[in-house]
């Protein structure tokens, strides 16, 4: 939905999972919610299979400790059951992932 992004950052809804934001929502002690999937996790997408792209996203755990934070693990399943996805463009899902941040 165009504009959405926008409109979520200005109520303070939602923030990039970069370092210095998370610093500064555990600094002022915010509990926040992270999807360390993200965008590509919906880039290799592929209908009746479980994908789950968590490579090297492994820092929001050692500030979680850093600031006394609790980590709850959650899984949604059946998430890939719910639409289907032209498994064939995955290469260039990625590629337009990686060279302009969107799928």
């Amino acid at each position: 939905i165009p504009f959405m992004r926008a409109v979520l950052q200005l109520w303070d809804a939602c923030t990039p999972a970069t370092k210095q934001s998370m610093k500064r929502l555990m600094a002022r002690g915010v509990p926040f919610g992270i999807l360390p999937g993200g965008s590509e996790e919906v880039a290799v997408h592929e209908f009746g299979k479980e994908n789950v792209y968590i490579n090297s996203r492994r820092g929001f755990i050692k500030y979680a400790l850093e600031y006394g934070y609790a980590v709850v693990v959650c899984y949604t399943f059946g998430e890939n059951d719910q639409y289907r996805s032209a498994t064939f463009l995955r290469s260039v899902n990625l590629w337009l992932l990686q060279g302009f941040w969107f799928v």
